[in-house]
């Protein structure tokens, strides 16, 4: 893997939060310290914070699909549909 960025970004990354349906969420991984920094539900166009279950399961889902191939040497960014940022992008608000 080579980074080009600070940041991981994900726009409609495709998950299955605890208890749910298929669903698409918008997100933010700070490769720096392996956390998401900024995450949403994409609720039809509209962005809504996480609740602290879901942000888990979010987390576990990153960490099983992007950061385990990323300390094997597999990641592929534009694969899975990610991008590298230096920067947040503009609809991206930190967690608190």
């Amino acid at each position: 893997m080579t980074s080009t960025g600070r940041y991981l970004v994900a726009k409609d990354w495709v998950h299955c939060f605890v208890g749910s349906q298929k669903s698409y969420a918008d997100w933010v991984l700070d490769l720096e310290g392996e956390v998401l920094v900024c995450d949403f539900p994409n609720c039809g166009g509209r962005r809504q914070a996480l609740a602290a279950r879901e942000l888990a399961c979010l987390q576990e889902d990153v960490e099983h699909n992007v950061l385990s191939s990323i300390a094997e040497g597999t990641f592929d960014a534009e694969d899975q549909g990610l991008r590298f940022a230096d920067d947040l992008p503009s609809w991206a608000r930190v967690r608190n």
